[in-house]
């Protein structure tokens, strides 16, 4: 039996799009994704229903294989996908994994950058240091 999130995960690799694709076309920010596909059930989030219906709409899965907890990876879908089968999927969620950091490097760099040029505003960096002190929060409780 396959959960949500993993459901999700196989619903967007299949459909060839990456977080952050997929988290454009439903108009909510990455990180939603990567909540949404995480593994680690104190991370994991879930979308409300309707999000879910966009998310198959979207991808092509069937709304009733992405809801169900009982089941697994449709045949049918299995058919229409059939990178599901292979190693394809698993490599290009690796790549999405790796696309995400270099973006994180990139975007940490930039942010560097803005202060050292003292060029990012104080209510921007209040937001940063409030991200920041959330997401160490975090990590030091899944220790």
């Amino acid at each position: 039996m396959s959960e949500l999130w993993e459901r999700i995960r196989a619903a967007r690799a299949s459909a060839c799009l990456t977080q952050e694709e997929l988290a454009n076309k439903l108009g909510v920010a990455r990180p939603t994704i990567g909540l949404w596909e995480s593994p680690d059930p104190k991370k994991r989030t879930q979308p409300r229903d309707k999000t879910l219906q966009k998310i198959a709409e979207i991808t092509g899965a069937p709304y009733g294989w992405l809801i169900s907890d009982e089941s697994e990876i449709s045949p049918e879908f299995r058919d229409q996908n059939p990178d599901l089968k292979s190693k394809e999927l698993e490599n290009r969620l690796k790549d999405d994994k790796q696309i995400n950091r270099k973006a994180l490097e990139r975007a940490s760099l930039e942010l560097h950058k803005m202060v050292i040029e003292d060029s990012i505003s104080y209510d921007d960096a209040e937001v940063v240091i409030a991200l920041i002190s959330a997401i160490r929060g975090r990590s030091h409780q899944n220790k």
